[in-house]
């Protein structure tokens, strides 16, 4: 299933601004996890997978998250799967995009995701991304050296949890992805598609991800302009305060232009060198589950 997994690869920007706090009364333990570091030459693009277990003893949700990440990180997700697909601690080149062979039965479902050095997202107060007892996760880094120098490189990341007994509403992802990119060499050319999106479902931020032949990311909601990316590294992130955003047309487009300057054909891939992405990726409640759309096919899960 790697396209199930490329559906995953969302990066947020440090534009992102924390809605709120949470009252104090509701905040429970905060998780940290610390990859190990590892050295890429001047030239290199790595994909490192770290996997691990949240230690939490219940059900609870992640309302705050944040991370911090040494310069030359294209982007790094942190994935939740129903079992664990390696033993704790694993720490390796990602093999098909971090996906394993779980299929769908056990597809990572991102939990948060960064493209900036310091990255902070917070909820509103009584909303939460759900994890199970134990959760394990997957952190997926994406790393490209374009200095002369080696480079050592890890990163640090915090999940602020409410406490057990706190109820709280669910907020899922809602991710798009096409796999049908195929610009030829020195060409010009296009993807995207139109999803299904409930009208009832309030968005809480939404961004797009592509790579460097991109020359514009949109988000429409039926013939309206949601978002507009004209920097592919540093992606536009579009967050909204109460009542929040909530797609009217029941339809969300999305499109990326592309300048295929190569001498071979652009295509989807994970490459940020050589291959390239159209997605459009956001956070929303309430929910019970998360939602991918491929090309034009939504599908909830």
């Amino acid at each position: 299933m790697r396209v199930a997994a490329l559906l995953l690869s969302l990066a947020l920007s440090s534009a992102l601004a924390a809605c709120s706090d949470a009252p104090e009364s509701t905040v429970g333990e905060t998780i940290t996890i610390d990859t190990p570091s590892f050295t890429l030459d001047p030239g290199a693009e790595k994909f490192y997978c770290y996997y691990t277990t949240l230690p939490n003893a219940e059900t609870t949700g992640i309302h705050r998250m944040a991370s911090s990440m040494t310069p030359g990180s294209h982007h790094m997700i942190v994935f939740k799967t129903r079992t664990a697909q390696m033993p704790d601690g694993t720490f390796a080149e990602c093999q098909n995009f971090g996906m394993g062979s779980g299929g769908l039965a056990n597809i990572p479902v991102w939990l948060y995701a960064a493209q900036e050095p310091e990255v902070q997202f917070t909820m509103p107060d009584d909303v939460g991304i759900a994890i199970a007892p134990g959760q394990p996760v997957i952190v997926n880094m994406h790393y490209i050296n374009l200095s002369d120098q080696p480079l050592t490189a890890s990163v640090h990341i915090e999940l602020e949890a409410f406490k057990p007994t706190y109820a709280f509403t669910q907020a899922h992802t809602y991710v798009t992805f096409n796999t049908e990119i195929d610009v030829p060499a020195g060409q010009q050319g296009s993807a995207g598609g139109t999803c299904d999106v409930s009208p009832d479902a309030k968005f809480l931020f939404m961004t797009t991800h592509s790579h460097k032949y991109t020359t514009r990311a949109q988000i429409m909601d039926g013939d309206a302009m949601v978002l507009e990316t004209r920097d592919w590294a540093h992606a536009t992130v579009e967050a909204w305060d109460s009542p929040y955003y909530s797609f009217a047309s029941g339809k969300l487009g999305y499109r990326c232009d592309y300048n295929n300057t190569t001498s071979q054909p652009l295509r989807t891939g994970e490459s940020a060198i050589a291959n390239e992405m159209c997605m459009a990726a956001g956070v929303y409640f309430p929910a019970h589950g998360d939602t991918f759309c491929i090309n034009s096919f939504t599908l909830a899960l």
